[in-house]
């Protein structure tokens, strides 16, 4: 099976016993010249940023990869996927206003997914907007019952009353 870039770097980053393989080969994967070649054998140049990102992403290069993100959906404004990735990182920085951005963004992409309402929900309530995310929340629950997403989108819908 072909692999992302985006498995190829998690499980460079999992299986290397220290830095130097990653050292190696991440600066090869997220270089330039890579990037340039890549669109002439690649139809999709949206999917090289995005998966440029998820290699800055595990090489916990944060800025890096969210400036990949950011030029996938600037090529493919409807990427959903890139907007959700970019509101798990903004949302790990504590980017919270950002990271609204970017979900509402990507939800024409997850209205079935429970993990995005749990999360949209959980950054909602960090914002203070009680009433978005009980319904998020509560999405999530609806999606998945008696699931993990759904007792914690449960413990966190109980602590907003």
């Amino acid at each position: 099976t072909k692999w992302s870039h985006e498995e190829i770097a998690r499980r460079m980053v999992e299986l290397a016993p220290d830095d130097s393989v990653r050292d190696r080969i991440v600066p090869h994967v997220v270089s330039e010249a890579y990037a340039t070649v890549l669109p002439t054998i690649y139809p999709f140049p949206e999917q090289i940023h995005f998966n440029r990102a998820m290699v800055y992403s595990h090489a916990n290069q944060i800025e890096e990869a969210l400036k990949e993100l950011r030029r996938a959906v600037g090529l493919k404004p409807r990427y959903y996927r890139a907007h959700f990735e970019m509101a798990g990182l903004l949302t790990e920085l504590r980017r919270n206003d950002e990271a609204l951005l970017a979900f509402v963004a990507a939800e024409p992409g997850y209205t079935k997914d429970p993990e995005f309402h749990f999360r949209y929900g959980s950054a909602l309530a960090r914002s203070g907007d009680k009433s978005l995310a009980q319904r998020e929340l509560r999405k999530a629950m609806e999606l998945a019952p008696g699931s993990e997403i759904a007792a914690q989108a449960g413990e966190l819908l109980g602590t907003l009353g």
